[in-house]
């Protein structure tokens, strides 16, 4: 039962932070919250490692803020094609 509820309305992230929770209130291992709550090990163990891109977030509102019918889909399409990628 709490399984589904986990499963259907929680975010991978959320999940992370509830089983955070459960380990700093429980003092337990990462096994047990993860088996009640169905998160994968890996998600909770495994840290990303990925560059925040922030500069290019902002380059790419600003351009599409002046350019206001590209939008943000169409602005990163628009730029593939152009990179020949």
């Amino acid at each position: 039962m709490l399984q589904d509820a986990c499963k259907n309305f929680l975010r991978p992230a959320e999940k992370r932070m509830l089983v955070a929770w459960w380990q700093e209130t429980y003092r337990s291992a990462s096994v047990a919250p993860c088996g009640t709550f169905g998160v994968a090990r890996s998600s909770v163990c495994n840290k990303s490692f990925r560059p925040l891109q922030e500069l290019l977030r902002a380059r790419i509102r600003e351009v599409t803020s002046v350019r206001v019918s590209y939008g943000y889909a169409g602005f990163t399409f628009c730029c593939v094609a152009r990179a020949g990628g």
